[in-house]
Formats: C-alpha cells, structure tokens, sequence
C-alpha cells in the first residue's frame, strides 16, 4: 500500500484529531494545517477497552504514557482514516511501529523532547531529597525523635565502609554516572555539571569496547556517589541493575531510576537498601502500575532504608502540558506540508523543549 498523503483540499470534509490523554498534553488550537479542515476531540484518559471506538474515525492520533497501541488497533478496520500517530510515551514499543510501516501510518515518537526539561528537574530534586535524607529525617520528626540525644544527626549520617560512618557529600564531591545517552540523560548531565558534579556517561552493559564520551558499564557503577538511570522502557533495560551491581557501588551511592520500568531488581534494590551496601534510592518503575501491583518498595517494611517511590508525576504541571502541545503542533504542521523527513529536525532545533517556554 502506497504511504497515505496528508494533503487536503479545501472542500474535503472535517478531519478529527483525537488526543487520546489530555491530561498529559495541552494541544493548542490554532495548528496550521492549511486547506484541511479539522476539529480535536480530547479525553483527559483512555482505557484499553476504549482505543478502538475512539480513534475509528481518526486522522490523527496523540497518545502519551498510559496507553498502547498494538497491531489490531491499527488495521483498517480499527482505524480506516488514520494517518498519522504521534506518541509521547517513554516506552519505545507503546506503538506497533511494523503494522504503522504496513500501513503507511507516519509516526512520531518524541517523548525524549516534550518531556526532557521536567523529568530531568524532577530526578534532580529527588537526588537532593535522597541525599539529605529529607524523608527520613521527616518521618522521625513527626514520630518525636527530635530531642532525643541528637538522633537526628545520627540519621543525617551515612557508611562509607571501613572509613565508618560520616555525613553526607555535598554536589562538588559529587561523581554522577549516567546510564543512558538520550535528551533526559544528556539534559541530567548538564544539571548535574551545574551543581559542581563530575558526570560520566556508561556503555551499554556488556560492551567489550566504548564509544566517545562512554565509560565502561561496570567502572561507571564502581566510580559513582550517584547513579542515574535514564533509558526508555524497553525489553533491552530489563533488569539492567541486580544485586552484583548494587554490591559493587560505592556504600556512600544514591540511585536515581526514573526509567519507566523494569531497570531494577526490585528485590535486590530493597536487600541493598536495608544491608546498606547504598545509601538510598528512587524508583520511579512503577510508572502509572503502582495501583495494580504495589512492588517489594511499598509498604510497612520499607520504613527503616532510605527508599523514595513517587508515581510518574514528573510531567504534570499545565506549564510542561502546554510545552508539550507545541511540540505536538510543530510535529503535525510539518507532517501536513509533506515535509516529513525534516520532522527529525524539527526534535532536534526542539531539544530541551528551548524555544516553547515562551509560554
């Protein structure tokens, strides 16, 4: 089958453009799609169930986190119209890329851009509630412990090995390493040079020899005060980090995980935790999941190590909504001038989301 054209003329009818979680995504109004005609139908979410009666009459299709969309969904029995789907989840399989190429569907994925600002903003601030044990020292406040023979100072402190225990390190005696390479992950690094760190970026796990700019996987672990897991969710980051490579880091080593899922031996993480072969660590692989399948970091038991498991709130703000939206735009405008090949460079001159903070 021929690619489908987006060109159309003025007298064709009304095409809908169904965004299919707007609550991740503010899309504005005025898309310049010259000579088509269209109306947007947005739902704030979409279950499983309800993808197919949604976007039958769909030329466009954005999605973000929650939702995928498989073969099925795209046969032309599901989806006559559709031409185009534009994704905005960090998961690299949420959309069938084969059945879009059997049917001439373009797609875009680009959650690495509208998302890249806030979500590396967002590891930042949990790298700072983990380092100064905000959380813990939280807790034993409200519990009392206050007054009670500098206690909290106590808590304050963290094991370096055989050095004993002593307080934590500040940014300049920081060594952060990368485990990742995409906007997030370079976006982290720049963050983190701000604040006096030295940042390193690892090889994929593995690897006999490094590209430029990589350190082996197993140096980057053993040399790191803070560890940063920023990779997309896909079957390649499966337990990526297990109880030896939690073993050979650094007692003094914070972990920051905001992959989407599946990085982290959830198990060993808690053994590291509790043994404190780390000092602490944020596990944001539950993604949207936590409801159905609470995992081995929530609950009573995980009171004593110094563990923080946020949701994915990392987007939610209207200010990253609407920055999204322009991305969505830009994305969509381009595709509708024929000039898809470009829409590569359109992600790029986008990075950072550095020209949609204007509000």
């Amino acid at each position: 089958m021929s690619p489908a054209q987006p060109h159309h003329n003025a007298g064709s009818p009304t095409h809908t453009i169904i965004v299919l979680e707007s609550d991740a995504v503010k899309l504005p109004r005025d898309i310049g799609l010259q000579g088509c005609a269209y109306k947007i139908e947005e739902y704030p979410s979409t279950l499983p169930s309800q993808i197919t009666q949604r976007i039958k009459k769909a030329l466009v299709v954005v999605t973000a986190r929650s939702v995928k969309l498989d073969a099925f969904v795209f046969s032309e029995d599901v989806s006559p119209r559709l031409q185009l789907v534009i994704c905005l989840s960090e998961e690299t399989d949420a959309v069938d890329r084969d059945a879009c190429n059997e049917r001439g569907i373009k797609m875009c994925h680009c959650a690495h851009v509208a998302f890249s600002t806030a979500i590396s903003e967002h590891a930042m601030a949990m790298y700072f509630a983990l380092r100064r044990r905000l959380l813990v020292t939280h807790r034993d406040v409200q519990n009392g412990l206050w007054n009670e023979d500098d206690s909290l100072g106590g808590l304050m402190k963290i094991s370096y090995g055989e050095r004993g225990r002593s307080t934590p390190l500040t940014c300049g005696a920081e060594v952060m390493g990368i485990i990742g390479d995409g906007f997030i992950a370079q976006h982290i690094a720049r963050l983190g040079r701000l604040l006096g760190m030295d940042t390193s970026f690892a090889e994929r796990k593995g690897e006999k020899s490094c590209r430029d700019g990589q350190l082996p996987f197993k140096q980057v672990l053993k040399s790191s005060t803070v560890l940063v897991i920023a990779l997309p969710q896909c079957s390649a980051s499966s337990t990526l980090i297990g109880l030896s490579e939690l073993r050979s880091m650094p007692r003094k080593a914070v972990l920051v995980n905001i992959s989407a899922g599946g990085a982290v031996d959830e198990a060993a993480l808690l053994d590291a935790l509790k043994n404190e072969w780390i000092s602490g660590a944020v596990d944001l692989s539950m993604s949207g999941d936590a409801r159905q399948d609470a995992g081995l970091l929530i609950g009573e038991h995980t009171d004593e190590p110094n563990p923080i498991t946020t949701p994915n709130i990392a987007t939610k703000s209207l200010f990253v909504r609407k920055s999204v939206g322009k991305v969505v735009k830009q994305v969509m405008e381009t595709w509708h001038r024929g000039e898809w090949e470009i829409v590569s460079e359109c992600m790029e001159e986008l990075k950072g989301l550095g020209i949609v903070y204007d509000g």
